[in-house]
């Protein structure tokens, strides 16, 4: 029987980045997933022979070597912090009184309307490329690869959707990364604009000057991100990265698409928010829209830019942090940083269960014609 991993992208980004440089004719024969690299490692390596050159590529062990060393760290204060002050007798106490009816609410509720969305929104741009692509596929794709990219650094194992995809159509690997680029583009300048909502909409008195730094970054996020798109937009240029632009916007360049993209990345976020608000209920912490997107756009940038799967963590202890300068006491707003990870529970349960969906319909086995 056939490989589960086979086919072109199917050994891990080690050997999609040997076949983009040409140094590997042949596929591999069967054996493990990328020799057993990381997943960060792969990711990098992914991006790096996507976009870089070779002698560019050179610099890229230096920073990821960085980028391994820095949330190991971090991870490692977070844990020390989890058990030296979380009051878990108490914590314990009160996940124990969880009302269960409002956190299937947001966990499950949230999880199905962001993953329905989320590939409603990559169906609509990769449609622009490919009219024949399915809305089936997608969802499935969405609903393993989004849910699952939890447990990367900095959800950037979604790029894996691309991999998904090829096995279906015949999809262009730079077409599929322009639409995940602009994807991230959007949803980081919506987060952030949540965040400058919700920041404006609380008595800053009680946030204090503390949160000014936070505010200034989510106001530069904003900026780089409308920046970003606008040039993408208008100036793609003839070098190089120009051709690499123009073809980001095979995946974005009607007008009518950008009206459609925009409102539903604004009503997944609203879903996020709305499930984060219900979960949270069930710990008797009942927080104004205000507060709410505020603590789901700090959280959420958090887990990005810490490069720690999930955020593990960091989320917990910037959540309690939060929630008690907006009021509770130390473990009501520890159990509620708790009970928000059942968000990454649900997720990952996600996407397992779409996982066995596809191996049902497909066998995990490559249907692409050209790779038969």
């Amino acid at each position: 029987m056939q490989s589960p991993l086979a086919g072109e992208g199917a050994y891990g980004f080690p050997v999609v980045q040997a076949k983009i440089r040409g140094k590997m004719l042949l596929p591999l024969a069967r054996g493990r997933l990328g020799g057993g690299c990381c997943t960060f490692a792969c990711t990098t390596d992914f991006i790096s022979c996507t976009f870089l050159s070779e002698s560019h590529s050179m610099k890229i062990p230096v920073l990821r070597v960085l980028a391994k060393l820095v949330p190991m760290l971090l991870l490692g204060g977070c844990g020390w912090y989890l058990y030296r002050y979380f009051q878990w007798p108490a914590i314990i106490a009160l996940l124990g009184k969880t009302e269960v009816i409002w956190l299937l609410m947001g966990t499950l509720g949230g999880c199905t309307a962001v993953t329905v969305l989320r590939a409603w929104r990559w169906w609509l741009m990769i449609r622009t490329v490919n009219p024949q692509v399915g809305f089936g596929d997608v969802y499935l794709i969405t609903g393993i690869v989004v849910n699952l990219a939890v447990v990367t650094p900095g959800q950037l194992g979604e790029t894996l959707k691309i991999e998904l995809l090829k096995r279906r159509i015949t999809l262009d690997r730079t077409t599929g990364i322009g639409s995940f680029f602009i994807e991230r583009v959007i949803d980081m300048v919506m987060v952030a604009s949540f965040g400058m909502i919700g920041w404006l909409g609380q008595d800053l008195s009680r946030l204090g000057f503390a949160s000014r730094p936070v505010v200034y970054m989510l106001g530069g996020i904003i900026g780089v991100g409308i920046v970003a798109l606008v040039l993408l937009l208008c100036w793609p240029g003839q070098s190089k990265l120009g051709v690499f632009v123009r073809r980001l916007l095979e995946a974005g360049n009607q007008p009518t698409l950008w009206l459609k993209i925009i409102p539903i990345s604004w009503l997944t976020w609203s879903c996020i928010a709305l499930g984060w608000k219900l979960s949270l209920l069930s710990v008797a912490i009942d927080l104004s829209v205000p507060q709410t997107l505020w603590l789901m756009s700090v959280t959420a940038l958090a887990q990005v830019f810490s490069l720690i799967p999930g955020g593990l963590g960091v989320s917990e202890v910037l959540v309690a942090k939060l929630l008690q300068v907006m009021g509770y006491d130390a473990a009501q707003a520890e159990a509620g940083a708790l009970i928000l990870r059942c968000f990454s529970v649900v997720m990952i349960s996600f996407g397992l269960v779409h996982g066995l969906v596809w191996q049902r319909l497909y066998g995990w086995v490559s249907v692409r014609r050209q790779a038969v």
